[in-house]
């Protein structure tokens, strides 16, 4: 259950991502990199990864210390669910 909570957030993250995508947002992703990682491309995925790694380090704080296994937790989720992501849902 816990797992998949993450799983949920990092769908949400990665289709918030791609509404903003497509408009104005100067902070986003490139569409084009997300449809790279999509398609399993290791560079798209880790530029994937450094976009989010500020937000993931920040949600990786347990009762006040830094926790280094939810940050490989939270990594380890948003990369399946990048993987696992389609386009015609």
């Amino acid at each position: 259950m816990f797992i998949g909570c993450y799983s949920i957030l990092c769908n949400l993250l990665l289709k918030k991502e791609l509404l903003f995508c497509r408009k104005f947002a100067p902070m986003s992703i490139p569409f084009e990199t997300i449809e790279k990682a999509v398609a399993g491309e290791p560079e798209a995925v880790n530029a994937v990864l450094r976009h989010y790694r500020g937000y993931i380090k920040y949600r990786s704080v347990f009762q006040g210390h830094f926790n280094a296994d939810i940050q490989d937790r939270l990594e380890t989720q948003l990369i399946k669910a990048i993987l696992q992501f389609r386009f015609d849902r």
